[in-house]
């Protein structure tokens, strides 16, 4: 649930320590499944690192993919 983050327009997801083929399938998969358009970037400056960027626009589609599975929180 904590492995992600806002970048402009973009949601990221930290997928830094998986290797690019692994990050390639779950790319492929996030796309194919889901339709949610997703694009792979080096994440650090040796290329050895990549993360999956999903577009803003597609925030409404992957929150109704996801909010089943989170936690809710309650504050007191």
């Amino acid at each position: 649930m904590g492995d992600g983050s806002w970048v402009d327009f973009w949601i990221r997801l930290h997928t830094n320590n998986f290797n690019k083929k692994e990050v390639e399938l779950l790319n492929n998969v996030i796309n194919t499944k889901f339709n949610l358009n997703s694009l792979i970037y080096t994440a650090n400056k040796y290329k050895s690192q990549y993360t999956i960027y999903i577009s803003s626009k597609k925030i409404d589609s992957l929150r109704s993919l996801v909010s089943p599975y989170c936690l809710t929180f309650f504050f007191i």
